[in-house]
């Protein structure tokens, strides 16, 4: 697109940490003070003429130029960019849209009375009081940052609102956020419009929070049983004996995860469910699982145990719309890799997703023994334990104290439905 020199000062700098982001192709770019930074370390364009000034400490850049500047990111690699260096544009979150790019949202609460200690920085540091107002956010990040303000927002003074550009992924966790908060007395009222600027149309997803709101506390409530969880156990149930079998399910549930029932399903396996009694069974199909393919934009979460599934299937499975795993608990689609790679599994890791070459078929292990990394990283730590139903030998799980997170019980429910589990250098 240009002809763009770059000259990466001091090569060798930077900890592990960056280095092993580079070569797993998870790059960040920043723009502090005119000077663009890769992965933390100052690179020199040269070739490409940046018009900008500050107004009251931001960047005003045209539509022209932010276009320029996003294609000149791709053309480096970056596959991730902090919004604070385009605030409050929807054309920033559509463009980035458009050509890939991940939103690695910031959103600017020094504007709504909060400072936080710089990125990076221990202990974190939260000083001031939260003040209400419209947070801009982009929609293909995580649902997490909208769940945490329209939990906040109904206790301000101001009330406030949550709009969202772009794509909304991870929609069905904002979903479990809204039914939690009526079932509390808390109203939120959701739109949808087209934010037209000079001929940019954004697409917008806006929740309105009234002020004066309280939460009222029910006299007895019943808590769902959690999907997520609930799919490592049925995933274990697809690969092989005789299945298994996850009571406390709702059917009608907002949890996006219970889709595992479908995608196992689309994988082969038998699946029985008991809608009246939140029962689903699991077993192995009569034929060999087959590969799929899996967007994953709305069940991100269950990437990492269904990547085993995949490796135990015939043929090539391919896994798109993951891009935000790579900011989760560890760089989830990095990660998964590895554990693959470490079981013995042929596979290719994208920006956005995984290509996965199955070893499926009856008689033989998908997985070889090996020594794997949890990265402290609870969904791999249990899809660790899920892939040694299939494997020729032990399978050693550092760092299995990370399912503590979620499901502290994981690896005693394992033992209970007959996996062997020890602990290094003990025998219970």
């Amino acid at each position: 697109l240009y002809r763009v020199h770059l000259a990466l000062l001091d090569p060798g700098s930077g900890d592990a940490a960056d280095r092993e982001k580079v070569r797993f192709g998870f790059r960040t770019v920043s723009i502090e003070d005119g000077v663009l930074k890769l992965n933390g370390r100052r690179v020199i364009v040269r070739g490409v003429n940046r018009h900008e000034h500050s107004v009251d400490g931001g960047r005003v850049v045209s539509r022209e130029q932010m276009k320029k500047e996003i294609l000149l990111m791709k053309e480096l690699g970056v596959n991730a960019v902090r919004s604070c260096h385009y605030p409050d544009d929807p054309a920033f979150y559509d463009l980035c849209d458009e050509h890939g790019l991940m939103v690695v949202c910031e959103t600017n609460l020094e504007t709504h009375g909060v400072r936080i200690s710089p990125v990076g920085t221990w202990p974190l540091e939260v000083q001031g009081q939260l003040k209400g107002g419209t947070f801009l956010i982009a929609g293909n990040v995580s649902s997490q940052f909208v769940t945490g303000l329209l939990m906040a927002l109904p206790l301000l003074e101001e009330g406030g609102s949550v709009r969202l550009y772009g794509t909304v992924e991870s929609r069905p966790y904002i979903d479990i956020t809204l039914r939690t908060l009526a079932v509390f007395g808390i109203e939120v009222q959701e739109s949808y419009y087209e934010l037209d600027i000079d001929g940019c149309i954004s697409h917008i997803t806006e929740f309105a929070v009234p002020a004066g709101q309280t939460y009222h506390s029910q006299s007895r409530l019943k808590v769902e049983g959690d999907w997520s969880n609930a799919a490592f156990w049925l995933c274990a149930g697809a690969l092989g004996g005789t299945g298994v079998s996850v009571s406390g399910l709702d059917f009608d549930s907002a949890q996006g995860d219970k889709a595992i029932v479908d995608i196992l399903e689309r994988f082969g396996a038998e699946v029985e469910r008991d809608s009246s009694a939140g029962v689903v069974t699991v077993r192995p199909g009569a034929c060999a699982l087959q590969a799929i393919e899996l967007d994953a934009s709305d069940v991100p979460d269950l990437v990492p145990v269904v990547s085993v599934v995949a490796a135990c299937a015939a043929g090539t499975t391919r896994i798109t719309g993951a891009a935000r795993l790579r900011i989760k608990e560890s760089d989830r689609l990095q990660t998964t890799s590895e554990m693959l790679e470490r079981l013995g599994i042929d596979l290719e890791e994208f920006p956005d997703g995984l290509v996965i070459h199955g070893r499926g078929g009856f008689g033989s292990h998908a997985f070889h023994s090996g020594r794997v990394r949890s990265h402290n990283d609870h969904r791999l730590a249990m899809s660790a334990a899920v892939a040694s139903v299939q494997a020729s030998g032990s399978v050693c799980v550092e760092e299995a104290q990370a399912v503590n997170k979620s499901y502290p019980g994981f690896f005693a429910d394992f033992a209970r439905l007959g996996g062997q589990v020890s602990v290094e250098g003990r025998e219970d």
